[in-house]
């Protein structure tokens, strides 16, 4: 994963704006997602590296972001973290797993070699990550937020496990800054920006691409019929940034979906 900087500049929200950034939030804030009492949202990352691999608080953002959104809009209330994840913390994790559905949002940095690197700089192979997820007896939604994320899909076969993959097997992932890169990337985030500067309190910071996205397509048109539909407006949002002049290096998104059917849970 690469990182982008970029200096936090003074915001500006008028009135009218903030109305509707309240009203988009009252909305969505009804309902919730079908099945929300049965889910368990586990973080695991490795923000920190202490060799020559960048940090990734672009993807601690977007974690705690996508913890905030999944509380208030999807209706989650049973939530884990696990901070300096390793090979020690994922055993530990799938062999005590407990619940009835889990969505498991993984980043860390992997290479094109296939190993995934922990802060402590331990390795680990894909074939061994995909037995853990590949051991899961319950309906799982797996954000594999990482580079190169598709060269996990040749070692999955649990079909109780729906993945997005927030790359190719051969792309870098970069994280997003949502001011100050593109003007087209400036306007067509402009919305966002403010409604989590106002719902949020947070400033203007960088992010994964994936949850800006997801934030995005749910705050910025009708509200998705389900989670598939949300993917979909994702994917869509997806190839417009990858479109823009300069913006093409941002890697190219997919979910699949299992029998676990996780694209077909409503929104209420």
């Amino acid at each position: 994963m690469l990182i982008i900087l970029f200096l936090s500049a003074c915001m500006s929200i008028s009135p009218e704006q903030q109305k509707r950034i309240i009203y988009t939030h009252e909305q969505l804030s009804v309902g919730g997602l079908d099945l929300a009492d049965d889910i368990t949202f586990v973080c695991m990352r490795n923000e920190f590296y202490s060799g020559r691999l960048n940090n990734l608080v672009s993807w601690k953002n977007s974690q705690e972001l996508m913890k905030s959104v999944a509380e208030d809009y999807l209706k989650i209330d049973k939530f884990v973290t696990i901070e300096a994840v390793d090979q020690v913390k994922l055993q530990d994790f799938f062999t005590n797993l407990r619940g009835k559905r889990l969505i498991l949002y993984f980043s860390s940095h992997l290479l094109s070699n296939g190993h995934i690197i922990f802060g402590n700089e331990e390795k680990l192979g894909l074939k061994v990550f995909a037995d853990y997820v590949n051991s899961l007896q319950v309906p799982t939604l797996l954000i594999f937020d990482t580079c190169y994320s598709a060269k996990l899909k040749p070692f999955l076969s649990n079909k109780n496990v729906s993945v997005f993959y927030t790359g190719k097997s051969d792309e870098l992932v970069y994280d997003m800054r949502i001011k100050g890169q593109k003007l087209s990337v400036d306007e067509k985030f402009n919305f966002l920006r403010k409604y989590l500067h106002v719902i949020y309190d947070w400033q203007e910071r960088n992010f994964s691409l994936f949850s800006v996205l997801f934030v995005d397509s749910l705050i910025s048109g009708r509200k998705p019929n389900n989670l598939g539909q949300l993917f979909e407006q994702m994917i869509k949002g997806n190839e417009e940034v990858r479109k823009v002049f300069g913006m093409g290096k941002y890697s190219q998104m997919q979910f699949v979906d299992s029998d676990a059917n996780w694209g077909e849970l409503e929104f209420k």
